[in-house]
């Protein structure tokens, strides 16, 4: 099983590389189902798209304040192992609420806006299984309970019976 934080990741490109895990998967293993790709998503729920950013947003600043100051060591390093991560703060530098919500790399909004964006993930990366972080930032147990409610009633029953659906390649 494959999981992928896509956060900072260029989303054709992991697309791409999804498919090839796919295709090598189905050649390796003929007969068995391909396994969902797990991927990991901030999410913040709440009954209008204007509350959940206005809640969310100052979660995200730090959020991102705090994985620029951790990733700082790699802006004078160099792995083969790692290739590019000298360029994440950079990366980092461009990451605002206002690109999560363009870009659709977090579930931040209200419950038709978050079905919205979990479908568009659906067609974009195949067979995926969201896996939700919830208490992101400096986000308070209250505002995370709270986002957890509206998410467990009124965007999981939207999908309660949706087919399990072969991984597209």
């Amino acid at each position: 099983r494959v999981m992928v934080v896509p956060y900072l990741s260029n989303f054709e490109d992991l697309r791409r590389n999804l498919g090839l895990y796919r295709e090598a998967f189905a050649a390796a293993n003929p007969g068995l189902a391909i396994p969902r790709v797990q991927m990991s998503f901030h999410m913040h729920a709440a009954e209008t798209d204007g509350q959940a950013i206005a809640e969310a947003t100052p979660q995200m600043e730090q959020y991102v304040g705090l994985f620029k100051a951790s990733a700082s060591a790699w802006r004078s390093r160099r792995s083969s192992a790692y290739p590019g991560y000298e360029e994440l703060v950079q990366q980092l530098q461009t990451m605002t609420m206002e690109r999560v919500q363009r870009e659709r790399r977090g579930f931040i909004g209200s419950p038709q806006t978050i079905v919205a964006l979990i479908q568009n993930a659906v067609e974009l990366f195949g067979d995926i299984e969201p896996s939700l972080s919830v208490l992101w930032g400096n986000m308070s147990y209250e505002a995370a309970e709270r986002s957890l409610r509206v998410f467990a009633g009124d965007v999981m029953p939207r999908f309660a019976h949706a087919p399990a659906t072969r991984a597209a390649r």
